[in-house]
């Protein structure tokens, strides 16, 4: 998987669609939906709008989490956290190419793969990520974030060891990264930048500058 720069996460927000819409419009290559208030088939309904919406672009639908929705609406990709690992369905797999195979969908008859992201909190985690193959891997939080107010950041040093080490995937890092501090984080040698508040909202301007940084 080749780097994909900015990476637009939605926030808990009931309607992301027209946030999704404007990302699309803006060429953002990977989207993600994130919910964690919505019931499962409120998710899925969603879900399966957004899919319509991202069909025939170039932006890649993950869903986070919800591996079965995932399936369902046969989005690009699933993306987990450490504890989604450990403990949701994913065990079932065995491992990612066993996870890949089962999502098969229609991306699958045209020859792509389903992507699958994974998270890490610590540069250990990381690594012993890094080993399971995900196709891009996801470190952070970068500073502190209300959205995981209960991971320490790792900070500068730790993103700028992972990149040096981890070169053939896309890596990724998020946590409290906004128009401010974007630069900093940059000077880490990360390609890849995933944003959740900063993000959802309707400011085209706002996200074609992001996007013309992270490269």
């Amino acid at each position: 998987m080749n780097n994909f720069g900015l990476y637009c996460i939605t926030d808990n927000h009931p309607n992301p669609l027209p946030i999704i819409k404007n990302w699309i419009e803006c060429g953002v290559k990977m989207i993600q939906f994130r919910n964690k208030n919505l019931d499962d088939k409120i998710f899925a309904d969603i879900a399966w709008e957004i899919r319509k919406l991202t069909w025939g672009t170039d932006s890649k639908f993950i869903i986070n989490d919800r591996i079965e929705i995932a399936k369902e609406i046969d989005a690009d990709g699933i993306h987990l956290g450490q504890d989604d690992i450990k403990e949701s369905e994913f065990t079932v797999f065995q491992d990612l190419d066993g996870l890949r195979k089962y999502l098969g969908g229609q991306n699958n008859r045209i020859g792509n793969e389903k992507i699958v992201g994974l998270s890490s909190h610590s540069y250990e985690e990381a690594i012993r990520t890094y080993k399971m193959k995900p196709d891009y891997l996801a470190i952070g939080p970068f500073y502190f974030t209300p959205t995981h107010d209960d991971y320490k950041p790792v900070g500068y040093d730790t993103i700028a060891q992972v990149v040096q080490e981890v070169k053939d995937i896309p890596v990724v890092t998020i946590g409290g990264i906004n128009s401010e501090n974007l630069d900093e984080v940059l000077k880490t040698g990360v390609k890849n930048v995933a944003m959740i508040r900063e993000v959802n909202t309707m400011d085209k301007n706002l996200i074609m500058n992001l996007k013309s940084k992270i490269k």
